[in-house]
């Protein structure tokens, strides 16, 4: 979430490729887009850090395995997304 305040509400876009020139993910287009991308992925992790410690806390197994296979799956959604 970090690099959404960077991105978005400081405007320190420098260090970035926008674009879309060069090898680099499709969300590296435009400043908007690629804040857009970096803010959803950080809520949908957020979300689900925040859901697993409350799993873990109430000792909710079933919950925890769900976390822990949703959470697999995703960071593999977020690899793959990286590449295209």
């Amino acid at each position: 979430m970090t690099e959404f305040y960077t991105v978005s509400v400081k405007n320190e876009t420098s260090n970035y490729p926008f674009g879309g020139e060069g090898p680099v993910p499709y969300y590296y287009k435009s400043q908007e887009l690629y804040s857009e991308v970096v803010l959803n992925w950080g809520l949908i992790y957020l979300i689900l850090f925040l859901t697993t410690s409350w799993a873990i806390m109430k000792q909710k197994n079933k919950t925890i395995k769900v976390a822990f296979i949703l959470t697999v799956f995703l960071v593999i959604l977020d690899i793959i997304q990286g590449y295209y």
